[in-house]
C-alpha cells in the first residue's frame, strides 16, 4: 500500500505467515513495516495468531498496522492519520 504525505511516498508492506504443518512450532503471524521508496524501515509492527484460533488476514493486518503505528517517533506528524485514512478506504 502506497501512502504519499509532504510529497514523500511512503509503503506500508504487510506479510502473512500460515504455516501450520509443524503443529508443536505453531508459525501464524501477520507482519507490517513502513518504509520509504529507498526502503528504509521507519517501524514494523507483529500479530501472532494463537494456537486456538483461526488465520484471518484482515484481523492480523489491522492489528500489525496498530502495532506499526503506535512506534513511530520518527515519522513526520500527520503521517499516522494519512496511513490509517488511506488503510480504511482501500479497495
Amino acid at each position: 500500500m502506497k501512502v504519499i504525505f509532504n510529497e514523500q511516498e511512503y509503503r506500508i508492506r504487510f506479510k502473512h505467515i500460515n504455516d501450520t504443518k509443524d503443529k508443536k512450532a505453531d508459525h501464524r503471524s501477520t507482519t507490517c513495516s513502513i518504509e520509504d521508496t529507498a526502503g528504509n524501515v521507519y517501524a514494523s509492527g507483529e500479530a501472532k495468531v494463537n494456537p486456538r484460533d483461526n488465520f484471518n488476514k484482515e484481523i492480523g493486518r489491522n492489528l500489525a498496522l496498530r502495532r506499526a503505528t503506535s512506534k513511530t517517533s520518527g515519522l513526520p506528524g500527520g503521517l499516522i492519520q494519512e496511513i490509517w485514512k488511506t488503510y480504511t478506504n482501500r479497495v
